[in-house]
């Protein structure tokens, strides 16, 4: 049980600094290097950034995406 406890909480961390990662290429405006880092993620994955982030990030973060990743990523909304 230690071990599986200490796993999530180990990924909970990662995903985290993941998020401020994200973040920070928004406020900087790094779009090359913000859609470099996205580039391969599933798009819910992608979804899942996007609602950690305040709606002018998440704004910003989604008209970084090409069309049709913008569709893809919709469709993973409810």
């Amino acid at each position: 049980t230690f071990g599986v406890t200490t796993k999530k909480y180990v990924m909970q961390i990662e995903a985290i600094e993941y998020l401020a990662e994200i973040k920070n290429m928004i406020q900087d405006r790094k779009w090359d290097d913000l859609h470099e880092r996205i580039s391969n993620l599933p798009a819910q994955d992608v979804a899942e950034i996007i609602e950690n982030l305040v709606e002018d990030e998440a704004i910003s973060f989604f008209l970084v995406l090409p069309k049709d990743r913008q569709a893809e990523v919709f469709s993973q909304f409810d």
